[in-house]
């Protein structure tokens, strides 16, 4: 018997997703994915490192004095804002482990998927500062997301084939980017979209082939806007009401207009094909005639 070859979807390998089934263009190679005992062993590996990296914040904010109510990772505005001294003492006391234990929760939540991306980066503006919250939150970003990327391909073809029509639309839009070769360019303005479900992206995106060498770079330029509007907002915490309030419609069609900029060089190419298949199609007329006479 044949055995199928299973290689990282950073190549696209022809014979794999011929040997796979097939469902709205995604190669959906339930069959092959790996065990579920091995996704519950790195599920629990997870787990353990998540919870030590909020054992060590918790121990460090009771260090500089937080009460029992203020120690941990916030999960919401109010609990913040009343956290929000401590956290900054904790920080200024032990920075490297604060940092690294900061991004352990981060890097969880994005990989498995989880909300509260919004109050985290709040999070890290209140505790680290736009200077260096934002790149740690972008870096920790693109790096959750890859997380995802790689556990929906090595665990997640039963669960991708599940979603069937809802991310039906991401699926087309994305295969028809890839065969016009302008997949990065769809993939930065879908990330610079406010309105794109980031977490189907992040789960169909080794089905259908999308380079991890392109869906990477596509996080961290695509969320920059939406993790500097946050983290800048983490800074001025007695100015918001909510969570949301950070995100004003403003905000949301600054955001919108500039995920309109990142497919103008998709139209262009697109122009420039068209208009060299017409320049290409005139010289073959032309040598045609010439022939002729």
């Amino acid at each position: 018997m044949a055995s199928s070859t299973r290689r990282a979807p950073n190549g696209g390998d022809a014979s794999m997703a011929a040997s796979v089934p097939v469902k709205f263009g995604v190669a959906l190679d339930a069959e092959h994915s790996k065990p579920a005992w091995l996704f519950a062993c790195v599920l629990g590996a997870s787990l353990v490192a998540v919870y030590s990296a909020l054992q060590v914040i918790r121990d460090l904010m009771r260090e500089q004095g937080a009460s029992e109510e203020e120690v941990g990772v916030p999960t919401s505005l109010d609990e913040l804002k009343a956290a929000h001294a401590a956290l900054q003492a904790a920080t200024a006391a032990r920075f490297a482990p604060m940092a690294a234990a900061f991004s352990v929760v981060y890097l969880f939540k994005q990989t498995y998927a989880i909300p509260g991306s919004a109050v985290l980066n709040l999070v890290a503006g209140a505790t680290f500062g736009t200077a260096v919250g934002l790149p740690l939150v972008c870096v920790l970003t693109a790096c959750g997301a890859s997380c995802c990327y790689l556990l929906s391909w090595l665990f997640g073809g039963r669960l991708v084939a599940a979603l069937g029509e809802r991310i039906r639309p991401v699926t087309i839009r994305v295969e028809t980017a890839a065969a016009q070769g302008n997949l990065f360019f769809y993939l930065l303005f879908a990330r610079l979209f406010p309105f794109t479900p980031n977490w189907a992206l992040n789960l169909i995106a080794p089905w259908v082939r999308v380079p991890i060498a392109q869906f990477a770079p596509s996080v961290l330029l695509g969320l920059l806007p939406y993790n500097l509007v946050l983290v800048r907002a983490g800074t001025l915490l007695e100015q918001l009401s909510s969570t949301s309030s950070a995100l004003d419609w403003t905000t949301l069609a600054q955001m919108a207009a500039l995920a309109l900029l990142a497919l103008l060089p998709t139209l262009f190419r697109g122009q420039a094909r068209r208009l060299e298949s017409r320049l290409s199609g005139s010289g073959g007329t032309d040598s045609g005639g010439s022939g002729a006479e």
